[in-house]
């Protein structure tokens, strides 16, 4: 059977890094901590009549996001067998599948944890940290429009609400052939 699109994506460091971001902003928990932690701090700032608390939010937020940060160059560096793969991916009405060196992987549309779109990238998310993205240089507007319209069915299948915020994102390895 031939597939309805084709695309080809490569997982380097920004795409990791990328797909971190998203999946951290997309937790509600995440937002709403931030969030609370702000409000927290810019209250005690006016209360005590200095910025010392809101400094102190601002230095917190930029060391989480400095390890988070180390945390999943570190993965991404130990997973060889993902790092700065060439991905060829095939698009049928009910799956996709994945090619690359270290394997294949065919992944049905209703198995996907959540398909998410920015303005740079496709992640298709097999869970809430593991995932592959594709890049939108790599697809025409045929293929967007496709993923576009899988984008409820799979967003609405399940929630990231109970997850941990300080996991790293790392593209599954698949079997090899």
């Amino acid at each position: 059977m031939e597939p309805l699109f084709t695309a080809k994506s490569q997982f380097t460091w920004e795409e990791c890094w990328q797909m971190t971001k998203t999946a951290l902003l997309r937790r509600r928990h995440t937002a709403l901590a931030v969030v609370a932690l702000v409000l927290l701090c810019v209250l005690f700032s006016a209360m005590a009549g200095h910025p010392y608390p809101l400094l102190l939010c601002i230095l917190f937020l930029a060391v989480y996001m400095l390890v988070v940060r180390v945390n999943t160059r570190r993965a991404f560096l130990a997973n060889r067998v993902m790092r700065d793969q060439n991905m060829s991916f095939s698009f049928y009405a009910d799956r996709f599948e994945v090619e690359y060196s270290g394997g294949h992987a065919v992944i049905p549309f209703d198995q996907l944890f959540a398909l998410w779109e920015t303005d740079t990238n496709f992640y298709l998310m097999l869970s809430p940290n593991q995932g592959y993205a594709l890049s939108r240089e790599g697809c025409n507007e045929d293929l967007a429009a496709f993923l576009r319209t899988m984008l409820p069915r799979a967003t609405a299948q399940r929630s990231v609400s109970a997850l941990s915020v300080t996991s790293t994102i790392t593209a599954l390895p698949c079997s090899s052939k």
